[in-house]
């Protein structure tokens, strides 16, 4: 992949998350507890009123092909902060796109939210996606992060911090 821009997420969009998401292990993953399949538009809306300092991005390639999805969350307790990030296409991860997208959407948190440290949380036993983020500079924090509940099971969550350098 040689680029990758983000643009604001659009409800012309829904039609990727309705492709990308046809998992509820990977939706957990994703979102946590607070969406549901099937994705719906409704959804989704009722998400972005609820949420108004939650903003989802679209990653895109070089020829605009949509390729990845990531949220910048601010205006609450830890943050500014990332969240909700995936490379739709199973074939398409492990490829770079990921990193492209948190180094782009750190630059547009910075443009919105200027901070001397960024966060984010990921369940615990995502090692790929936290080697991902050790990789990009975000450290392990001590503070415990919360634990969410899937199909009964608790799953930690870590926290994890990223110093901007100025």
């Amino acid at each position: 992949m040689n680029s990758l821009t983000i643009r604001k997420y659009q409800p012309g969009d829904f039609p990727l998350l309705e492709k990308w998401f046809t998992d509820e292990e990977l939706l957990f993953q994703f979102a946590g507890p607070d969406w549901h399949l099937p994705i719906t538009k409704e959804q989704i809306r009722r998400h972005q009123e609820k949420f108004p300092f939650k903003q989802l991005y679209i990653g895109e390639d070089e020829n605009k092909v949509p390729v990845a999805l990531g949220e910048l969350i601010w205006n609450e307790p830890n943050s500014p902060r990332i969240g909700r990030l995936l490379v739709g296409d199973p074939a398409k991860r492990g490829k770079g796109i990921g990193e492209q997208l948190i180094r782009e959407l750190i630059r547009e948190l910075m443009n919105i939210a200027p901070s001397p440290v960024i966060f984010l949380y990921v369940l615990e036993n995502n090692v790929s996606a936290i080697g991902l983020y050790q990789k990009l500079g975000f450290k392990p924090s001590e503070e415990e992060g919360p634990v969410m509940v899937f199909r009964g099971k608790p799953m930690k969550t870590l926290k994890m911090t990223y110093t901007v350098s100025t």
